[in-house]
């Protein structure tokens, strides 16, 4: 009996102690209201609720501890889905993390074809960043169709900023404009 009164209480403060845990973890993301900007925490990136004609529509933590997120982005005329990425390098290189997310591409859509690549510049202050934009075929807002898909990959100190951008291919003429607006105007700390 005393030994299971032990366990029981071993148990109970374990549980007590994972409460107080999970009550101390701070969200990855402060706001400050629906449309005020989404800023993550560790990194100090704030996620407007639109830039440009983009509007925010979702947001996402990849880990517990809160250093790995996502915020997706809309831009309806030209029926483009932008996700923007923030995370740890991790010491990686940026060479080295383009060539992991070009192969990502790859294995989630085999049909993909590499159509350019190369260096480009982000943010309002003109940050080194690498390209690479893809074709493939695959179930867009409902439907089967070619695709243009554009992954961009930059550094800000301990902090890798990766730019995911697809949509339909023809509206190819009508989407550069404003992903390179996007490109050019998301801000960083």
């Amino acid at each position: 009996m005393l030994k299971s009164a032990r366990l029981l209480a071993v148990l109970g403060l374990a549980l007590l102690a994972g409460y107080a845990a999970a009550q101390d973890k701070k969200p990855a993301f402060t706001q400050a209201s629906k449309d005020a900007p989404m800023v993550h925490v560790l990194s100090g990136f704030s996620f407007p609720a639109q830039i440009g004609s983009f509007q925010r529509d979702s947001s996402f933590v990849y880990n517990e501890a809160g250093d790995d997120v996502s915020v997706g982005y809309h831009e309806n005329a030209a029926r483009i889905v932008a996700t923007l990425y923030v995370y740890p390098t991790h010491g990686s290189t940026l060479a080295k993390e383009l060539a992991m997310r070009e192969n990502e591409v790859s294995q989630v859509h085999p049909d993909a074809q590499l159509i350019s690549s190369g260096n480009v510049a982000v943010t309002p202050k003109q940050n080194k960043a690498l390209f690479a934009s893809f074709t493939f075929v695959a179930d867009f807002a409902g439907t089967q169709q070619k695709l243009l898909s554009d992954l961009v990959v930059a550094q800000m100190g301990d902090w890798f900023v990766e730019y995911r951008m697809s949509y339909p291919a023809e509206s190819g003429d009508m989407a550069q404009p404003k992903l390179k607006l996007l490109l050019q105007t998301f801000a960083w700390p």
